[in-house]
Formats: structure tokens, sequence, C-alpha cells
């Protein structure tokens, strides 16, 4: 097209908390049909107060952590235009907001990086062909080793799946 411009179709995704703090709804504006989807919602097992980490794309879903009284990972699957919570994984511990982040595997499927007391853990979700999901632990590393040195990490500043760098 002249000028470098480009008509291409694009989706738009809009997650958040609903008003009760008990639900998390999602939508997409689609550029071809000028609308938005209906609203979908689902429960969360804790009250959440808000999404603020930017979500993942694993596949032709959409992944993120709300932020709250507990921890979960929600899906929006871009196809079917559904809400999904699933677990954290069981053995993952949690130091604080900002020491997780949903990350792409070398693979293609949903990870998990977690800073847990002084070691980075690398999760990956595997579903096998019933769809059920699990978890498993694929690394687990003290900071140390990975960062030549004794130091305090605290959290993760952020990720970019382009080029799989945190």
């Amino acid at each position: 097209m002249h000028g470098g411009f480009c008509s291409c179709p694009f989706k738009v995704a809009i997650v958040g908390v609903a008003s009760n703090h008990t639900q998390v709804f999602a939508c997409i504006y689609s550029s071809e049909t000028g609308e938005w989807s209906d609203l979908v919602l689902a429960a969360v097992p804790f009250g959440v107060d808000c999404v603020s980490h930017p979500g993942t794309l694993v596949g032709n879903a959409l992944y993120w952590m709300p932020r709250g009284h507990g921890y979960v990972i929600v899906e929006f699957d871009l196809d079917r235009h559904s809400l999904a919570v699933i677990e954290w994984p069981s053995g993952a511990e949690v130091s604080g907001n900002g020491c997780s982040r949903i990350v792409l595997t070398e693979d293609g499927r949903l990870g998990l990086a977690n800073l847990s007391s002084h070691s980075l853990q690398m999760w990956e979700r595997k579903v096998c062909s019933d769809g059920v999901g699990k978890w498993a632990l694929q690394k687990s590393d003290e900071l140390w080793k990975i960062l030549g040195q004794r130091s305090r990490v605290e959290l993760i500043l952020g990720y970019t799946d382009d080029i799989n760098v945190m």
C-alpha cells in the first residue's frame, strides 16, 4: 500500500476486574467487524484488586495474572471467547507481587518464571490428550549461580516473549 501503511485486520483484548472483586472479565474488539464481543466473566477464588501486567499470548489464548489475595493465571481463549482460571503450580512459592511472570516456553507452551527465596524456577504447563493440564517444574537455579554473585533480587521487572528476555 502506498505510504507504507497496512490495512491489516487486528483485535484488541480488554481484561479487568468486576466491581465485586471476585470475578475477572474479558472482551475483544475486531477491526474487521468494528464491534466488541460479548463480555465474558469468570469467578476467581479470592479477592482481586487489579490486572497490572500485560497478558502473554500463547497459541491462540491470552494469559494474565490478576493481583489480589491469592495467585492464579487466567486464560482467555480467543477462538472460543471463554475464560478459565488455572491454579498456581502447587510447588511454586510466592514471595510477593512482581516475583512471577507468565512466559512462553521454548516449545511454545504456557510457562511461568517464579522468583522464590534465592532461586529462579521455570515451570511449564502440559496438557495431555484428555485436556487435563498439569504444571511441571522444568528448572530451578540458585540466583547466585545465574548472576555470578550473591545479590538480592526482589522482582521481575519485565519480559518480552519476542526474544525470551526477562
